[in-house]
């Protein structure tokens, strides 16, 4: 809940819950028997710790970076949400569960989106790109979670788009404003921007 309400500071709040889910495991592989993975009563249960991580990471995800292009998305994605996978097999309880295994597939595949997005912006190098687009458009989105989304005028080599912005930055501009768009190229080589 820290990471997605009040992430601050930012960088501990990303570093703890790109951690939490493999202490989590540790916990289950050191007190096996005592910690309990999908339990029902009766002992320490670590599924919020494997879980609860990788939502708040989509979570920041969707909330603070707009991905410009997926194609180099796909091979870390896949690398950290299967060696997360891998670890997790480890675990003798994990193994006996047959139903916990796609469970634990959906939760790999959240935690592996979540942090190849959040390390790929964190980590990436000081090169930035600035454009400035029109407001065209601006609207709220979403069910239980209010999404703010401006549609911007033609920038760089995009059409038309829609950025999802925070609250502070919606509510700054209006339509017919100028916004600056800051264009970065990840650690990993995905493009995203931010709007400001």
């Amino acid at each position: 809940m820290w990471l997605i309400f009040y992430p601050r500071p930012y960088d501990a709040a990303i570093a703890v819950s790109l951690a939490l889910p493999f202490l989590g495991l540790l916990m289950l592989w050191r007190f096996e028997g005592i910690a309990g993975f999908n339990v029902r009563a009766g002992r320490p249960d670590v599924t919020g710790a494997l879980l609860m991580p990788g939502l708040g990471l989509c979570m920041r995800t969707l909330l603070d970076w707009n991905v410009l292009a997926w194609p180099a998305f796909w091979v870390p994605f896949a690398a950290i949400a299967l060696g997360f996978f891998g670890c997790a097999l480890l675990v003798k309880e994990i193994r006996q569960k047959a139903s916990s295994i796609f469970f634990l597939a959906l939760m790999a595949a959240i935690y592996g989106a979540g942090a190849t997005l959040n390390l790929n912006a964190i980590l990436a190098d000081g090169k930035v790109a600035s454009y400035h687009a029109k407001v065209l458009h601006k609207y709220v989105s979403g069910g239980r979670v209010t999404l703010y989304n401006l549609r911007l005028a033609p920038w760089g080599s995009l059409a038309e788009n829609d950025a999802e912005v925070t609250h502070a930055t919606y509510s700054k501009y209006e339509i017919g404003d100028t916004v600056e768009i800051l264009l970065r190229t990840g650690k990993f080589g995905i493009p995203f921007y931010c709007v400001r």
